[in-house]
């Protein structure tokens, strides 16, 4: 059986919320080929590091990214962190 890692929209299963606010935690994602930060390329500006980790650039000010009221924290703004 071979598993495509790759998200795709089930068709019917779309609904909108209403917020004024959303976090999405991603977890440790990178630095995958095929990640969420591949996907994003292109739509909100991603940059790579010099561990050549891909990350979403945000100011280090308030974090907000190249889309408005977008934001990025954590690991996918400044790559992963484990030691």
């Amino acid at each position: 059986c071979e598993v495509d890692e790759k998200r795709k929209p089930i068709a019917g299963t779309e609904f909108v919320i209403r917020a004024d606010l959303a976090f999405i935690a991603i977890g440790f994602a990178g630095p995958a080929g095929d990640s969420l930060m591949k996907e994003l390329d292109g739509k909100i500006k991603v940059v790579t590091d010099s561990r050549r980790s891909r990350n979403v650039e945000a100011n280090d000010r308030d974090y907000r990214t190249s889309v408005d009221k977008l934001y990025a924290a954590g690991d996918v703004r400044r790559g992963q962190s484990l030691v």
